[in-house]
């Protein structure tokens, strides 16, 4: 398991068996409701971490919906940005 897949996961208090949704739930494209990775929203590298913030739980097609266009990133982000404050008002 990739390092940032295991901050996601502990973050949002997910186990290894556990369902995890797709969070951006594109079904109109193929969105299959259940994520298979966890994508960086802002890419990787030095200006970009693995903070929890920059990391998103995707189905595969929903993956690919992201890469596809840049300016789709701030849509990621706003949907991202709801998913934790989501999840802090449940806990």
């Amino acid at each position: 398991m990739q390092s940032y897949t295991k901050k996601y996961m502990d973050h949002f208090g997910f186990d290894i068996s556990d369902y995890i949704p797709c969070e951006l739930e594109l079904h109109d494209l193929g969105c299959t409701g259940k994520s298979t990775e966890i994508h960086h929203i802002r890419g990787r590298g030095p200006d970009f971490t693995d903070n929890v913030n920059n990391l998103i739980a995707l189905c595969r097609s929903c993956h690919n919906v992201a890469h596809s266009s840049a300016e789709l990133t701030e849509m990621v982000q706003k949907v991202h940005n709801a998913y934790i404050k989501q999840h802090k008002q449940s806990r």
